[in-house]
């Protein structure tokens, strides 16, 4: 499980950095969104496994 948090955390951060320089942004907007979005993905997918086992 560790594994697949930390690709996920590495998708998101690779995305927001490609999408930051798609739109020449000035600040790492689209990294932090990502990662909050993904990393609430992450924490919802850990309970509902902790919560049905």
């Amino acid at each position: 499980m560790a594994v697949q948090m930390a690709i996920t955390i590495f998708i998101a951060i690779y995305l927001g950095k490609w999408v930051d320089n798609y739109f020449q942004t000035e600040k790492p907007y689209f990294v932090l969104l990502f990662s909050i979005v993904f990393l609430a993905g992450i924490l919802y997918s850990i309970i509902r496994q902790v919560s049905n086992d």
